[in-house]
């Protein structure tokens, strides 16, 4: 969400922990609530959102707010969505319960053109897409055909997406359309590489490697049609170049794995090398696109060189290691060599002067910077740990005003960081000397930061000393109260500091502080108070506490907005389906469970945790086994259950509930009229009935585990809801 002026984070803030406390609410009082109550609970929270929206629509300071209430009212909405699932116990992370829940946040969005609707819509498309693809509680494994048609569809998709997001003046957004369409491509052809597709060769692979040389053709044409564009967007190059540039790189790597066999080193050396052309490729490609767009040109650059630098590290440690080991083995007359080796990778890197070569540049330097450490780590000594901590500071001091000062600045305290905790190791100090050492180190830090600030250095030494602040706020069992307060209220001091009087304008920087403040309340909160009050209680407490301070500090810094521009009327009646449909949802499942046939069925269950809807319990019941056994496993559709019962029967308040089981299994439409029946779905094998997952209250899996049996509603349609779960 946008934010009109600093303040506005503790107002975010707010709303995630009002959230979190209802939320928390409902789950530890659920069992206690009646279904009408439960389905008001749930239509109230939608209501929250809207009134509080209408509310300060038209306030004369806070107006924008009103859009945040509508995006509260719309997780609401989904959040409801998930509770009345859990109260009838169907649709675990089902992608119908993100189906639903994306209709009226799109609807939101188109009324409201508010972007973050429009985000929030992207993202429960995505979830319902995938979720319907792969579902949770059973594995699907699709054919390679079928595959490849899903993955086709898929590519198609987004593209259409790209395009409509482009025209709707969403450009930001449509950037994930083109991710995910780079990822669907690549992982495909990842997984039926160039080379697996040779080996494997028949009709899919004939098709595979027919689609491996379109994407090769299109990404060499659409590269080469992005050099002639002067107004070419940097980060969509970046990310097709990063793409394309996996795709090369993996499948040129392992066809050298397969030419050169146990000889890593030269496969690996090749593919370095291949990696750094294409990075200087790409680096200078990259600057060709700076005029059109200097900020984004700026962040694509550095994902660009943040990725390939990372990656081309870890080839060149993999290859010098492999190389070193082959050579010389790792006797104990070697160590120097790794000394050697750290500071002939760094003196290198600093004679490479071009731009075009930053990623070559920066992944010699950190290799270098590697060695080193691998030297320390050999030795064990204390000297060597103070030998590298005084190289390090010196090449920082040599690059402080460079960007590579970064590198040495974080492997310098690295390195003095290993010397103090070697020295609290050597000598047997207690906690007291290694928090001491702590404190030095971020003392060092906060005040580099107070007189780096404009320096490159200056935002990885803040982030180091919120780092060392944070370990000095972790509680020994045998630390000292006093120790302990002292510690927190100097945290709570530092980030307070920085917040209200930022050292720089730097909005990273704020969003740092930021993301260190709500870190460190998290952590406390579980920590100090997790144990001591309710976690619904302790959540709104902190709600109300952010929201003060949001009114407090918001009111003296806030300006008059403007009315925020939105339809009532279409919210309205959005709202009145939103609420028929949850009412209408609970009159439906409860009129089945009323009206329908009590009966169990045997089982055996397994324990995964849903994503929305709490803690559950996955069941697998015999008769999907049966289903497993008799028919056959090519069937994809609807099946018709007929039940009998058995023997056996199960008592429940008081009652014998039969037992029943399998009788067979139709494929036809035509359902029995007699005898009592479930709806389901096959899928080559595995049956699905929608009564799969029982929801259970948080931290009481024990107490069901081992039920043998569940007691199932079934009604006169065949649709099945699950009650309980019996011995």
């Amino acid at each position: 969400m946008p934010l009109q002026r600093r303040s506005d984070i503790t107002y975010i803030l707010g709303l995630i922990f009002l959230i979190a406390g209802i939320i928390y609410f409902f789950a530890s009082n659920w069992q206690g609530f009646t279904p009408i109550e439960k389905t008001s609970l749930a239509i109230g929270l939608v209501l929250l959102g809207y009134v509080a929206a209408l509310f300060y629509r038209n306030h004369h300071l806070f107006s924008y707010l009103s859009r945040w209430w509508l995006i509260f009212s719309a997780i609401a909405f989904g959040v409801s969505v998930a509770l009345i699932g859990q109260m009838y116990n169907s649709h675990a992370d089902s992608y119908v319960l993100f189906l639903v829940w994306l209709i009226p946040t799109f609807a939101l969005a188109l009324i409201t053109r508010y972007q973050p609707m429009y985000w929030m819509s992207f993202i429960l498309f995505e979830l319902a897409l995938w979720l319907k693809i792969y579902p949770t509680g059973f594995w699907i494994q699709y054919t390679i055909w079928e595959e490849l048609l899903i993955y086709l569809a898929l590519i198609i998709l987004h593209s259409i997406l790209y395009i409509f997001l482009n025209k709707c003046s969403l450009q930001k957004l449509s950037f994930l359309a083109v991710i995910i369409i780079q990822w669907t491509i690549v992982s495909r052809l990842i997984k039926h590489s160039i080379l697996s597709v040779m080996k494997n060769f028949d009709g899919a692979m004939l098709l595979y490697f027919t689609f491996h040389v379109l994407y090769v053709a299109f990404m060499v044409y659409f590269l080469r049609k992005q050099f002639t564009i002067k107004h070419k967007h940097p980060f969509i190059f970046a990310v097709d170049l990063l793409a394309f540039g996996a795709y090369i790189i993996f499948n040129s790597f392992e066809i050298y794995v397969e030419l050169f066999g146990d000889y890593f080193f030269i496969s690996s050396s090749l593919l370095l090398i291949l990696l750094f052309v294409f990075s200087t490729y790409g680096v200078k490609k990259l600057k060709e696109s700076e005029k059109s767009n200097q900020k984004w040109t700026r962040y694509s650059y550095q994902f660009f060189t943040m990725v390939l630098s990372f990656l081309g590290t870890i080839i060149a440690i993999a290859t010098l290691v492999s190389f070193f080991t082959l050579l010389f083995g790792w006797e104990d007359s070697s160590v120097w060599l790794t000394l050697g080796i750290g500071a002939a990778l760094i003196v290198g890197a600093g004679t490479i002067h071009k731009n075009s070569f930053i990623v070559p540049k920066t992944t010699l330097q950190i290799t270098g910077a590697a060695f080193l450490f691998i030297f320390a780590f050999w030795r064990s000594e204390l000297w060597a740990y103070a030998l590298i901590s005084a190289l390090f500071i010196g090449i920082t001091a040599f690059y402080n005003k460079k960007y590579e000062g970064i590198i040495f600045y974080l492997a310098a305290n690295g390195a003095i960081l290993s010397f103090f905790m070697m020295v609290v190791a050597e000598y047997s100090f207690s906690y007291i000397v290694a928090k001491i050492f702590i404190f030095v180190l971020f003392t060092m830090n906060s005040g580099i930061y107070l007189i780096s600030k404009s320096q490159p250095i200056g935002k990885m030494s803040y982030a180091l000393s919120l780092a060392f602040l944070f370990y000095l706020t972790y509680d020994f069992d045998e630390q000292s109260l006093a120790l302990s307060i002292l510690f927190n209220l100097m945290a709570i001091m530092y980030l307070c500091f920085h917040l209200y009087r930022p050292v720089t304008p730097s909005r990273s920087m704020n969003w740092l502080t930021w993301g260190a403040f709500i870190a460190y309340i998290t952590w406390k909160y579980y920590e100090y108070i997790w144990s001591l009050l309710h976690k619904s209680i302790g959540f709104l407490l902190l709600s109300a506490l952010f929201f003060a301070i949001f009114y407090l500090w918001g009111k003296k810094s806030s300006l008059p907005s403007n009315k925020i521009a939105w339809h009532w009327k279409g919210i309205l009646v959005l709202a009145i389906i939103q609420f028929a449909f949850i009412g209408g949802t609970a009159y439906q499942k409860e009129s089945q469970l009323q009206q329908g046939e009590l009966v169990a069925l045997s089982l055996q269950p397994v324990d995964p945790r849903s994503m929305l809807q709490g803690d559950y319990v996955q069941l697998g019941y015999s008769i999907a086994n049966d289903y497993r056994e008799q028919v056959k496993n090519d069937y994809k559709g609807r099946v018709t259950i007929q039940l009998k019962p058995t023997t056996k029967t199960v008592t429940y308040q008081g009652e014998k509930i039969p037992v029943y089981e399998a009788k067979n299994f139709s494929h036809t439409k035509t359902k029995p009229k007699e005898s009592l029946f479930m709806n389901g779905k096959g899928y080559y094998g595995t049956l699905t009935m929608g009564i799969e997952h029982f929801f259970i209250e948080e931290n009481t899996g024990e107490k069901w585990e081992g039920k043998k049996f569940a007691l199932v509603k079934i009604a006169k349609n065949g649709d099945a809801i699950l009650v309980t779960l019996v011995d």
